[in-house]
Order: structure tokens, then C-alpha cells, then sequence
């Protein structure tokens, strides 16, 4: 994780010292790995478009596969990997776009109240203290990196095409504070 400036980092910092002892004895649990890379930034093209991605790390398994991770000290909504639209698509981007075989994807929690990871492998392929990411429809890991390369090549293309429709997310409209700018509304009344 990125860590902000200010009187905050330190504090950060010394929270996040603290915590990674604790880390450090899940890691140790884990079957043989190496870390193959941290911080490692790519530029891919998907759907028409130039994304940069930067994966956390990347870990290489003895058989040569890879698990991509993307550490975080707040809290991962369990289903932020599914449906048209993810929204926490970091790593299945990194995932559809990679070249590499990949083994598995993961976030690496890492909070006072939680430490695991959370995320999906293909069979064979485990992660100690893990809690699988909810998929509305249950695939291979394989076959699931296919989706999401279907999905972010669709959402890719639509951004690059300037399609922009007024479709919010359900409960998206709930926190808002920019109601008075916002056309939803005309949109729900024509509906209606």
C-alpha cells in the first residue's frame, strides 16, 4: 500500500511495523514460493486502451506458475471481482492481461481486526488463512480469467467509444453528495 504524506504516514507506518510480525507468521505457512517481483508496473493495451497496471507482488511457485497480490489495510468488498461491471478490478485486469501463467490472485489483508487473504487460485493452488472472492457463477481459475478479460475488453471498449450512460450501480446513490448535479433522477422518473 501507498502510503499518504503528512503527520498520518508515521503513524501509519508504526501501525502497519506492528502488524507485520503477524503477517509475516502467515506468510511462513505458505508452500514454497519466491517473490519474482514488487511494485512491478505494465502498460497493457485492452479493448483499444493504454492502462498502466502495478501489481503489489507477484509471487512464483515452484512450478513456475504466478499468484499476483495487492496488499490492503482496508476492507475488500467480497464480491469485487464479479459481475459486468467489478469494482475492484486491479487484479483481474493484471490477470487477463498478463502473459505469464497465472496460478492465482489475492489480496493480501492486512488489518488490526483481519489478516488473510482474500481473492481465488486454480485447484491445487492454496493460500493459508484464505477467503474465497464470491463468484456469482463458479468457474475454473482458468476459465474465470477469460471472463474477466471478456468483461474489461467490454468496458474498455465502451470507455474508448465515450459511451457514458446514466447506470449507476445498486446502493451507489446512497452516500452522494452531489445529488443537486446529478441526472439519475430524470432517468428513475421516466421509468416510473
Amino acid at each position: 500500500e501507498q502510503l499518504g504524506s503528512g503527520i498520518g504516514r508515521g503513524l501509519e507506518r508504526r501501525r502497519l511495523e506492528r502488524l507485520l510480525p503477524r503477517w509475516l507468521e502467515i506468510e511462513k505457512t505458505r508452500e514454497w514460493f519466491t517473490v519474482q517481483a514488487i511494485e512491478q508496473e505494465r502498460l497493457v493495451t485492452l479493448g483499444g486502451l493504454q492502462i498502466r497496471t502495478r501489481a503489489d507482488r507477484i509471487d512464483q511457485l515452484a512450478n513456475g506458475r504466478e499468484i499476483i497480490l495487492d496488499y490492503k489495510t482496508g476492507m475488500v468488498k467480497s464480491a469485487g471481482w464479479d459481475g459486468d461491471r467489478p469494482d475492484e478490478p486491479q487484479l483481474p485486469l493484471y490477470c487477463a492481461s498478463s502473459g505469464e501463467p497465472i496460478a492465482g490472485a489475492a489480496f493480501a489483508v492486512i488489518r488490526v481486526d483481519e489478516m488473510l487473504f482474500r481473492g481465488c487460485t486454480e485447484d491445487g493452488v492454496s493460500l493459508p488463512a484464505m477467503k474465497a472472492m464470491r463468484l456469482e457463477t463458479p468457474r475454473s481459475f482458468g476459465e474465470q480469467i477469460g471472463e474477466w478479460r471478456r468483461v474489461l475488453e467490454r468496458l474498455a471498449a465502451n470507455f474508448g467509444a465515450g459511451l457514458a450512460a446514466v447506470d449507476p450501480k445498486p446502493d451507489a446513490c446512497d452516500l452522494c453528495g452531489l445529488r443537486a448535479l446529478c441526472r439519475i433522477r430524470e432517468f428513475e422518473h421516466d421509468r416510473g
